[in-house]
């Protein structure tokens, strides 16, 4: 690499880093709290082996918890560190890892580059090749780091899990570019491919239990060998290896369907608590595909959103966007294919992002849109630029090229400044997002939240005299309506006015009244995950000084309510003794004992004959226990059964 290209290397690094320095400051974020700061086990403040493995295990997202990402969490609360310090720490590890990311980005375009402009030469010892052309790689992979999109990713903490995932695949990319480069020219070895295949395993191992769309390493290691290396092994093509990349290309959306067809149940039902079908999910995220491509191609900061709960489902084939969408979606595909023996970078690209989404936005249950979906595959659209800027470079003189690098440079480097202020403060964040008519109910939720922490987190002797508190008041209260008109049927507004009304000693008619509406909203559905949320929220409120015995009775009669309507639920019986033993309340505890005593019997009975046979060594008899109990009731002791098991089954 010649001195300008490091010049160009450390200054867009620098230049990364001191743009997204503001955001360091900014706060945690929804999915932080449940998996980070409230989870007691990342929190221990220990560094003992016992409690890193138990906080590697705590991970309630994905069906394998994610333990590597869980892990890397817990190193931060080593210590006596204020929360604030945490929470920075966090960040910057997020934008140490997000520049690391950046690094395998410029090593495997450059590799890509390399061999796709080389590939006639005969050996690698061509002093040409040997100097090459970084100048192209290192400004691509600029502007990848410095895409505002990415902040919600980067400063997400939580999404550390995508980054490190992003992080090892692209290792593993790195590795198997490296390798057949070589053995393009030549035929590998036997110890050559048994090495090389344990690294890239290794690492697609590592990217899976760092987040489990890391399982896409292969699929995208397979577009690689499809569009770029053409199965040339030893400067022959070999056909089967060129089928085989084919197939392996399409292997995860050919996986989900057999599943669906053979098995419909084990995907539809998890649509059971989605406001959207399966059809309309595959037919929505066509048209989310393209907002996609939009937001890396176009970036416009006003169209990004921490939250995209409000996006638009579409329930019509006859669609007009759904159909604008896919006939863009094929001619991006179509156009690139026909050009991708001259240009190969097109073709790789489209394939490398739409293989990247295969899992996340095909036919799985998941909430229909979020940014930090397009880390991995936002690199396909950075091979896509990568061959305009060599066609420019190609037919212009090379200052063009410079001078239109730079003017991406200034754009990209303005957007992610401005978001990067807006993600320092929860304040500042919350009210950007709720300020727009057509904000979602999760971000006036989220902005009436941060209200309560902020501007109404002191509530003063006399509000009366305070014109500031009531000013403040009056906003929240418009947020609230606000998100009660988005979707009425909700209750995360509902148990934020109810915390409103309690800390500011409201009349208790007020008080009954959203009590009440919470038990009718409650009452007509099985719980979803707002409503645990609301749950826990209101439990928690249980447990303040402004929560007197009436408050204490109204959260009763709510529980009571919730468990009628899920019988088989052990949530309200849980939080009911959680907030009875906070009260010293025994009637109320023996109550919802009793109630909760033959729903818990099962659960008791198994986890007595557990410790029994784990006492006496029997650990497949145990493991038999614990099969029998789950199939017997998979939604009462779900996954988390499993993992205490498995801190049994390591402490014994």
């Amino acid at each position: 690499m010649g001195n300008r290209c490091w010049v160009w290397v450390v200054f867009l690094a620098l230049l990364c880093i001191f743009l997204y320095l503001p955001a360091l400051n900014g706060p945690l974020l929804f999915d932080d709290i449940d998996n980070i700061s409230a989870n007691t086990w990342v929190t221990s403040q220990s560094g003992s082996f016992d409690n890193l493995r138990a906080a590697a295990l705590s991970g309630r997202s994905g069906p394998l918890g994610r333990p590597v990402s869980m892990l890397s969490f817990a190193p931060h609360y080593l210590g006596e560190n204020a929360p604030t310090t945490i929470i920075y720490g966090m960040k910057a590890v997020g934008l140490a890892l997000h520049l690391l990311v950046g690094l395998l980005v410029l090593a495997i375009l450059r590799m890509l580059s390399e061999f796709v402009e080389f590939r006639g030469c005969t050996q690698y010892a061509d002093p040409k090749l040997k100097q090459g052309d970084w100048l192209l790689p290192v400004i691509c992979a600029g502007l990848w780091l410095l895409h505002p999109l990415q902040v919600s990713t980067t400063m997400y903490v939580v999404q550390r899990m995508a980054i490190l995932a992003a992080l090892f695949t692209l290792a593993a990319i790195a590795i198997f570019v490296y390798l057949r480069m070589s053995w393009a020219r030549r035929q590998p070895t036997l110890e050559e491919v048994a090495v090389g295949g344990v690294w890239i395993a290794t690492l697609t191992l590592l990217s899976v239990l760092s987040k489990e769309n890391g399982i896409l390493t292969i699929p995208l290691i397979a577009v690689l060998e499809l569009c770029i290396f053409a199965g040339v092994i030893n400067r022959k093509t070999r056909k089967s290896l060129v089928a085989l990349a084919g197939l392996m290309v399409f292997a995860i959306p050919l996986v989900l369907s057999m599943v669906f067809f053979l098995q419909p149940e084990s995907i539809v039902a998890g649509y059971s608590s989605r406001s959207f079908t399966f059809y309309e999910r595959i037919m929505s995220e066509v048209v989310i595909l393209k907002d996609y491509l939009g937001w890396l191609i176009f970036p416009d900061i006003e169209a990004y959103s921490f939250n995209h709960d409000n996006v638009r489902v579409v329930s019509s084939a006859t669609d007009l966007e759904l159909r604008w969408s896919l006939a863009l979606i094929v001619a991006m595909l179509v156009g690139s294919a026909s050009v991708a023996r001259k240009y190969p970078f097109f073709l790789c690209g489209a394939l490398f992002f739409f293989v990247g989404h295969s899992l996340e936005s095909t036919v799985l249950p998941l909430e229909l849109q979020f940014e930090h979906r397009n880390y991995l595959p936002s690199f396909g659209i950075v091979l896509m630029v990568y061959q305009l800027l060599k066609i420019l470079d190609d037919a212009q003189p090379r200052r063009v090229l410079i001078l239109v690098s730079l003017m991406m440079v200034l754009l990209l480097s303005l957007q992610l400044g401005l978001r990067s202020l807006r993600w320092s403060n929860e304040y500042i964040l919350t009210s950007h997002l709720a300020e727009s008519e057509e904000a979602s109910y999760r971000s006036l939720t989220d902005h009436a939240a941060a209200m309560i922490r902020g501007p109404l987190a002191i509530v003063p002797v006399n509000i009366a005299d305070n014109a500031m508190y009531r000013e403040s008041l009056i906003e929240l209260r418009s947020v609230l309506d606000r998100a009660n008109a988005k979707d009425p049927s909700l209750t995360t507004h509902l148990s934020l006015e109810l915390l409103v009304s309690l800390a500011i000693n409201e009349d208790i008619v007020e008080v009954d009244r959203i009590f009440k509406r919470l038990e009718e909203v409650l009452s007509l559905r099985d719980l979803i995950s707002d409503d645990i949320r609301s749950l826990e929220a209101i439990v928690s409120m249980g447990q303040e000084a402004f929560c007197d015995t009436i408050c204490i009775e109204m959260i009763d009669r709510l529980l009571v309510v919730v468990q009628k309507r899920n019988p088989k639920s052990p949530l309200p019986v849980q939080y009911a003794l959680v907030l009875a033993e906070h009260t010293e309340n025994p009637e109320m505890r023996l109550r919802w004992l009793s109630y909760g005593q033959q729903m818990t019997v099962k659960k008791v009975e198994s986890t007595l004959a557990f410790g029994a046979a784990m006492k006496a060594g029997e650990r497949g008899e145990a493991l038999e226990i614990l099969r029998e109990a789950v199939s017997d009731d998979a939604k009462l002791l779900g996954m988390s059964t499993y993992r205490d098991a498995v801190h049994a089954i390591w402490d014994y």
